[in-house]
């Protein structure tokens, strides 16, 4: 299993009797084994690169240079899932004619993971047609053209990088979410290790697991998984769980905690995934109009359920109108039997949204932070809300 600490990701090797002999030095499957050219197994630990992909930084040459190859070898890594948007290689407007610096660019990197002992995993994060894992890029799978121009990238790479023993392998495409049926990404992934194999018989494949269907993301019997008639393939999943374990402090889901341990000896669940088991919708509403900042004390409540072990708060807002609600300076306490404070479970200085989650049921309204807070310069407000709406954080 390679383990990818930014995406939490792993690996299912082919499983086949063993793939036919790679070129020298290049990685290849074996059995349940990767391998190098003298037949030793090989455990590939790294991160990925991400290479501004989200972004659409055609040729990324700010993100990172030679120093983070050493930088991953010296945390003793050897490897790289290097993300690539089809864009570093060709234009919208002239599709298939590839550009020079894309490949000078691949060839940088190339030379700086050998000099450092590093794989590099080329992947398709973002191919012709739309970046995948969002449910988004459905032109991929609904247009044929871009079939066509992701098959020719591919072969036009495999054919750049034939006997480089510094490129692990091929990572077809990221999360692919199809729009009709799984048969979609199993047929695609078919034709592209075919045209690969055409130009490069060696070097492994990485075919992932299909991830929604139609944006039903639920999984079937073999959790998406098929295989291909290539016996020197790996078979790839992303995990993400606990969520706010492995996304914790991440720019773009910002209800994700902060510092977050795991496992974690309060409670190992998906704790953005709960369903509501007890609460009280007793506690003191705002009057209607201006107010100074103010303490409410929030209806008490008794959690009589031994298998209950987490609790969030929540902030609630109705009704708000054009106006705005500003938080700051909670207090989670634990009652005793005549409803003395016990013991303070939990007090926060509201000073920005990260670990906090907006939702509003008609899709009105939204939070941000505030810098005028109670004793401070900042809090959290929640704003333009019509209908129910809700700040909950995980803490």
């Amino acid at each position: 299993m390679m383990l990818l600490p930014t995406v939490l990701g792993g690996l299912l090797l082919s499983g086949n009797g063993g793939a036919a002999p790679a070129g020298a030095d290049i990685l290849h499957v074996r059995g349940s084994e990767i391998v190098d050219g003298k037949g030793r197994s090989v455990v590939l630990r790294g991160v990925a690169f991400g290479n501004d992909v989200w972004t659409n930084t055609r040729l990324p040459r700010r993100h990172h240079d030679e120093t983070d190859f050493q930088r991953v070898a010296a945390m003793g890594m050897n490897a790289v899932r290097f993300y690539m948007n089809y864009r570093t290689f060709e234009a919208d407007a002239a599709p298939g004619q590839y550009l020079a610096d894309g490949w000078q660019w691949l060839d940088d990197n190339i030379a700086w993971a050998k000099r450092n002992h590093v794989y590099l995993i080329l992947n398709m994060h973002v191919p012709p047609g739309g970046f995948q894992s969002l449910g988004n890029g459905k032109a991929l799978w609904d247009r044929p053209e871009m079939q066509d121009r992701l098959i020719a990238l591919w072969t036009a790479i495999a054919r750049h990088c034939k006997g480089e023993p510094t490129v692990a392998g091929y990572d077809l495409l990221n999360e692919p979410v199809v729009t009709k049926a799984a048969a979609q990404w199993r047929d695609l992934a078919g034709r592209i290790a075919v045209a690969i194999r055409a130009a490069d018989p060696d070097h492994m494949l990485f075919v992932e697991r299909l991830n929604s269907i139609a944006g039903d993301w639920s999984e079937d019997a073999d959790r998406g998984f098929f295989r291909i008639a290539d016996p020197n393939t790996v078979y790839e999943f992303h995990f993400y769980k606990p969520f706010h374990f492995t996304h914790q402090s991440a720019s773009w889901v910002p209800f994700t905690a902060e510092n977050v341990r795991y496992p974690d000896a309060r409670a190992e669940v998906e704790w953005f995934l709960l369903d509501r088991k007890v609460g009280t919708e007793a506690s003191p509403k705002l009057p209607p109009g201006d107010s100074p900042w103010t303490f409410y004390l929030g209806a008490g409540f008794k959690v009589e359920d031994p298998a209950i072990v987490v609790g969030k708060p929540m902030l609630v807002v109705k009704n708000a109108g054009p106006g705005k609600v500003w938080f700051d300076d909670l207090t989670l306490e634990e009652l005793d039997g005549d409803g003395k404070v016990k013991r303070v479970i939990w007090e926060k200085n509201l000073t920005g949204l990260r670990g906090w989650y907006f939702w509003t049921k008609d899709g009105k309204g939204g939070a941000v932070r505030s810098e005028n807070g109670h004793g401070d310069g900042a809090s959290i407000v929640a704003a333009g809300t019509i209908g129910d709406a809700n700040l909950g954080a995980d803490v």
